[in-house]
């Protein structure tokens, strides 16, 4: 949300499948040879990308998986 427009690439932990941004539409490929999503991002602005589908990554569940038994042995 800075006053300048950005780009950024999103590559860590990106579930494979086709990505969609939630308010222009825009569909983003993402396989195993192409790990990656480039988008720009206005100033003031969001952008919100959607996988319609389960979660592929196994860094990403491992992650999630981890994060979970933390915070169910550390509640608040």
């Amino acid at each position: 949300k800075g006053d300048a427009p950005v780009d950024i690439e999103i590559s860590r932990w990106l579930s494979t499948g086709t990505w969609r941004d939630a308010s222009s539409e825009a569909e983003y490929l993402v396989s195993e040879s192409e790990r990656g999503i480039a988008i720009g991002i206005p100033a003031h602005g969001v952008r919100v990308l959607l996988l319609d589908a389960p979660n592929n990554h196994p860094d990403l569940a491992a992650e999630l998986a981890r994060l979970h038994t933390a915070a169910r042995s550390n509640p608040r």
